[in-house]
C-alpha cells in the first residue's frame, strides 16, 4: 500500500452551512421569468437565480400588489379603447370634410367650365350663384330622420299588421331606401283613391 506523498492532513469537509447568508434576489416585487426546460426560475429586475419554493412564497406574499397592477392595467386598457374610439370618430369626421370639400373644389371646377349642378331631389340645373340661403346640416339630418319615420309610420298604418306581425314588419320597413318609401306610399295613395 502506497503512503501518501506529503503528510498534510485530509480534509473531509465536504460542505458548509452559511446560517447567515443574505437573499440573493431583493427586489419588492420581483418579476419572474420561469425556465420551463431548465427548470429555474429567474428575476428578471436583478437577473437573479431563485429557488421555485421561494419564488411561489414570493408571488403568494406580493399577491395583492399583482392584484393592483392588473386592476391598473386593464383601466389603462379600457383607456386606450376609449381613446381609440375618439380617434375613429375624430378620423371619420376628418374623412367627411375632406370628402364635402372635394365635392366643392368638383363643383367649382366644373361651374369654371361652363357646367350648371343639378338638384338632387328634382333633377333640375340650377346656377350655385342663386343659392341665398342656409341651413344648420345638423337640422338637415333631424327632419330627414323624422321624414323617414312618418313615412314609415304612414305606410306600417296602412298595412294594418296583427300584433305578431307588427316588429317584422316595421323592421323590414327600415330596410327601405327613401325612394321605395315613396313608392309604397304612392301605391297606397292609388288604392286608396280606387276605393272612393
Amino acid at each position: 500500500m502506497d503512503k501518501p506523498t506529503n503528510n498534510k492532513p485530509i480534509d473531509f469537509q465536504i460542505m458548509r452551512i452559511n446560517r447567515n447568508a443574505q437573499k440573493i434576489c431583493k427586489c419588492k416585487p420581483p418579476q419572474y421569468e420561469i425556465d420551463t426546460t431548465n427548470k429555474l426560475v429567474q428575476c428578471t429586475k436583478c437577473n437573479a437565480y431563485i429557488h421555485p419554493f421561494d419564488a411561489l412564497v414570493g408571488l403568494s406574499e406580493n399577491i395583492e400588489w399583482y392584484n393592483e397592477e392588473k386592476i391598473r392595467l386593464n383601466k389603462e386598457r379600457n383607456k386606450a379603447i376609449e381613446m381609440k374610439e375618439e380617434y375613429v370618430k375624430e378620423i371619420n369626421q376628418l374623412h367627411t370634410k375632406r370628402f364635402r370639400m372635394n365635392q366643392f373644389r368638383t363643383l367649382q371646377n366644373e361651374y369654371i367650365k361652363g357646367l350648371m349642378p343639378h338638384c338632387p331631389h328634382c333633377s333640375k340645373p340650377f346656377d350655385p350663384t342663386e343659392i341665398d340661403r342656409y341651413t344648420n346640416k345638423d337640422y338637415c339630418d333631424y327632419k330627414k330622420k323624422k321624414s323617414r319615420e312618418e313615412k314609415i309610420s304612414y305606410i306600417h298604418g296602412y298595412k294594418n299588421p296583427s300584433l305578431e306581425e307588427f316588429d317584422k314588419i316595421w323592421g323590414e320597413l327600415e330596410t327601405y331606401t327613401d325612394e321605395e318609401l315613396d313608392k309604397e306610399i304612392e301605391k297606397i295613395k292609388k288604392w286608396i283613391e280606387g276605393e272612393e
